[in-house]
């Protein structure tokens, strides 16, 4: 979506507002889908423990995740510039360290 600003802002008027309603959209049941399905692969495992490590790694990555879903509705919601930017950047860095927390829970 980003890479669509530039773009988007050459064609003016409220192009840009309604891309990113209809990518919101699109987003939020991704999300969702997301969700579900981590919460699904956790209880596929068959009860064996696992290191202290790789709990730690399991929750922060809730957490992250928590982060990102939290700081992407803000940023919809929230109206002042600096504050929607700050929220997107925390979404977007929460994001891609979910990303590494999940590759390293892999193996």
């Amino acid at each position: 979506m980003m890479g669509l600003v530039p773009t988007e802002r050459k064609l003016g008027g409220d192009i840009e507002r309604i891309l990113l309603r209809a990518f919101s959209r699109l987003a939020w049941p991704a999300f969702v889908v997301l969700v579900a399905t981590g919460l699904w692969n956790l209880s596929t495992f068959d009860g064996m423990p696992k290191t202290t490590a790789w709990t730690v790694v399991l929750w922060v990555k809730v957490g992250l995740v928590a982060v990102a879903g939290l700081s992407a509705w803000l940023h919809g919601k929230i109206t002042l510039k600096w504050e929607s930017e700050t929220l997107a950047v925390v979404g977007t860095v929460t994001s891609v360290l979910a990303l590494v927390a999940g590759v390293m829970l892999a193996g």
